[in-house]
């Protein structure tokens, strides 16, 4: 199978090994990497970067990653937003699903299952790569 155009990828994350942990898996399989530590913070870095996929967790200090979920998707409706939570303040699954209802494509759990990742990224290139076909 083709080798997928590399994709923009935004991390939005207070929790700097989860970043790391991230931003390193993505650019071995040669992706940009973008990152940012709290939700305010995302909403600008994607505005500067427009990045073709965004990671947000749901639970982080000075603001919900909901908040960034309804900023960057009333900035770009097609970008895909995955909503991503280890919590269980206010019940992992409730705050994913909250998420989903705000404007995220697709939900993950901490911690990560890297297959389900891969697989979610080889997708999101594929529509990306779709969209540059139709123009």
């Amino acid at each position: 199978m083709a080798q997928a155009a590399p994709l923009r990828i935004l991390i939005i994350d207070d929790d700097i090994h989860v970043q790391k942990s991230l931003a390193f898996v993505f650019r071995m399989m040669g992706h940009e990497i973008f990152a940012a530590d709290s939700a305010a913070q995302g909403v600008r870095q994607f505005v500067e970067s427009r990045p073709q996929l965004v990671f947000v967790d749901m639970v982080m200090p000075g603001g919900l990653g909901i908040d960034a979920v309804r900023e960057i998707r009333a900035l770009d409706a097609v970008v895909h937003i995955v909503a991503m939570s280890g919590s269980d303040e206010g019940g992992q699954h409730n705050l994913l699903a909250l998420a989903r209802a705000a404007g995220a494509n697709r939900s993950l759990g901490k911690p990560f299952d890297f297959d389900a990742v891969e697989r979610l990224l080889a997708e999101v290139a594929a529509a990306v790569a779709a969209r540059r076909r139709a123009g």
